[in-house]
């Protein structure tokens, strides 16, 4: 069951999960990916960790996942070096690649910009539509159980008394079962087709009726029209091996509509290393549609999320911060792509491929192993992790939850030229770049992006915002930071004055007044009178 890469929603079975559960229990850890129907707007690297998490919501809210992708990493048997008597880690890997859709006549909503990336790269849209499986918050899960066990409590409707049409079609349905039946002995799995299409008053009689007369037998509807034919399946089973398989059938009815939720849960459940490329998106999108709805609060959400995934892992966070030691690649950006040709090509640690394909997949190979397939991505986020951790030469990767030296580098969450921790270990701000390299300026065009951008030019990259149309700019030196000496000196000859974000609440009332002072001055010199 867990040979293919591609899982469809055919393939999203009871024993599937289960069998997906026993192989997560015993993994080194687990990397995931997502694609997205559209992704955020503009988010401004100044923006704070709420006004940012804020848009991002937003966003989430308005797209849809299509694609989540699962690597699997366990140990394996290690192999000899040719240069030495040390062992080499050896991990194996099983890659999945899940294509989702949403159920319950939910929109979907696309980006313009995402589905024309997304087809330069191969992506298969068909997949989605044809094959997806559907998903469902806990809260959605929770109500469907509910409107099943009241189903399940109605009272019978009574024969008697129906309408004669009404009955000479239940009798019709049930007798073309019985001759079915009576062709011979019919083995478990067995299947048969109604001819007629019922309504769905008739498919609730047939339910009724037959669990009572012939319970053996499992009853679907074939499609999800007014009109639907009857799928009946011999279940094999009698006695007590049928009150089970009846128990498990529900089961299986729940599966296929909560879908690959049952896949969110049980990573909530084992609790492995959770591993990610620039992760945050794909943290709030599995969250938004798989658990629950996002928070408003950015500090609800994190919260939230560390409780479900107690030890997450971000290889950009990771391949940005350089400090653990210089067994590195030379690599030419921190781009996942990149970064997984870099490590692969001069890191000594033994990883195997990702899961091949079955050939009934419908996909040439080569397409699977392509970046931006969200199964392959998975598996190349875990290589990186585990060049990465090879190389920093940070102890046994099967033992990464107790390794001291790693635990400043777990729950550390990437962001635009900066990053976050999440609180689990604090402490907490929510700035998401350094205090001291921010300045307000206030003055004559500081409210043109390219006159900051021009006449700042000579120290390095800015960012820059103004909370409202009248607010001074607020800039950010990414680069370098200059001394407010320095720099309001340098600002003078553009007419600006500047005070340091630090200060701007002790020494604005004064900067203001003095502005004011200036507006009035410049008033009374141009009055008639004065001319």
């Amino acid at each position: 069951l867990l040979g293919r890469m591609f899982v469809g929603k055919d393939d999203m079975t009871l024993d599937f999960v289960k069998e997906l559960g026993m192989l997560v229990e015993k993994s080194v850890f687990v990397a995931f990916d997502l694609e997205f129907s559209g992704l955020v707007g503009k988010v401004e690297y100044i923006d704070t960790l709420e006004e940012r998490y804020l848009k991002l919501r937003t966003a989430v809210q308005n797209y849809t996942p299509l694609q989540f992708g699962l690597a699997v990493f366990t140990q394996a048997k290690g192999e000899q070096s040719e240069n030495a008597n040390t062992e080499l880690a050896h991990l194996s890997v099983r890659s999945f690649c899940f294509p989702l859709f949403p159920g319950n006549n939910k929109d979907l909503v696309f980006s313009s910009s995402s589905v024309r990336f997304l087809v330069e790269n191969d992506f298969s849209f068909d997949q989605c539509f044809s094959d997806g499986i559907t998903y469902l918050k806990k809260s959605e899960e929770e109500d469907l159980r509910r409107w099943r066990q009241k189903r399940d409590k109605e009272p019978e409707i009574a024969l008697k008394g129906l309408p004669p049409r009404t009955l000479s079609e239940l009798n019709g349905a049930i007798a073309e079962i019985e001759i079915w039946l009576a062709e011979g002995e019919k083995k478990g799995g067995e299947t048969y087709t109604t001819s007629g299409k019922h309504n769905s008053y008739i498919r609730r009689l047939l339910y009724q009726e037959l669990g009572k007369r012939m319970p053996f037998l499992v009853l679907e509807a074939t499609s999800n029209d007014m009109l639907s034919s009857m799928k009946v399946i011999h279940s094999g089973k009698e006695g007590k091996s049928l009150e089970a398989f009846l128990k498990e059938e529900k089961e299986r009815k729940i599966l296929a509509e909560v879908g690959f939720s049952e896949v969110v849960k049980l990573l909530i459940k084992k609790k492995p290393v959770l591993v990610g490329h620039n992760m945050l998106l794909d943290l709030m999108f599995t969250y938004h549609y798989f658990i629950s709805d996002l928070p408003v609060s950015w500090i609800d959400f994190i919260t939230s999320v560390q409780n479900y995934f107690p030890f997450v892992v971000d290889t950009k966070y990771l391949t940005e911060c350089r400090s653990v030691g210089s067994n590195f690649p030379n690599f030419q950006s921190t781009g996942l792509s990149d970064l997984f040709h870099a490590f692969s090509s001069s890191v000594t640690i033994k990883i195997g491929p990702p899961t091949r394909p079955s050939l009934d997949d419908g996909r040439p190979e080569e397409k699977l192993k392509k970046a931006h397939d969200a199964g392959y991505d998975s598996y190349m986020t875990g290589c990186v992790f585990a060049h990465w951790f090879h190389a920093a030469n940070l102890g046994d990767i099967k033992d990464i939850k107790h390794i001291k030296q790693f635990r400043s580098y777990m729950n550390v969450l990437y962001l635009v030229k900066s990053h976050v921790q999440l609180p689990l270990r604090g402490p907490f701000n929510s700035l998401t770049w350094n205090p001291k390299s921010a300045f307000y300026f206030f003055g004559k065009n500081t409210h043109n992006g390219n006159a900051l951008r021009n006449n700042l030019r000579k120290f390095g990259m800015v960012s820059f915002a103004w909370k409202t149309s009248s607010s001074p700019a607020l800039v950010v030196f990414v680069n370098q930071t200059p001394s407010h000496r320095e720099l309001a000196n340098y600002v003078k000859e553009f007419g600006w004055q500047v005070v340091p974000y630090l200060e701007y609440g002790t020494k604005t009332s004064s900067l203001v007044l003095a502005f004011g002072a200036l507006f009035i001055f410049s008033c009374l010199a141009l009055r008639p009178g004065n001319q």
